[in-house]
């Protein structure tokens, strides 16, 4: 799957969602409560990010789009929603 991704162009987009992801875990999630979310709150949290989308464009902290965050936080509750 992923180089079906790399080829319809997402190379930079699933670079990005690596570096923020690694980011989290090193830093404000490094004791591994993001396995603990609830399905539901990632989706929250990802319509947050992109209502800041819409409004800002990027992370202040991270530097990358919140579209990039929320597509993060979906991938967790879709994570969270198979392990079901």
């Amino acid at each position: 799957m992923y180089p079906i991704l790399h080829a319809i162009g997402l190379g930079p987009q699933l670079a990005e969602l690596e570096r923020i992801c690694a980011e989290a875990k090193a830093g404000k999630h490094a004791n591994g409560d993001l396995a603990s979310i609830p399905a539901e709150v990632h989706v929250d949290k990802a319509g947050s990010h992109i209502d800041r989308w819409l409004m800002v464009g990027h992370d202040a902290e991270t530097g990358a789009s919140h579209l990039i965050h929320a597509a993060a936080r979906l991938l967790m509750a879709a994570a969270k929603d198979a392990a079901k």
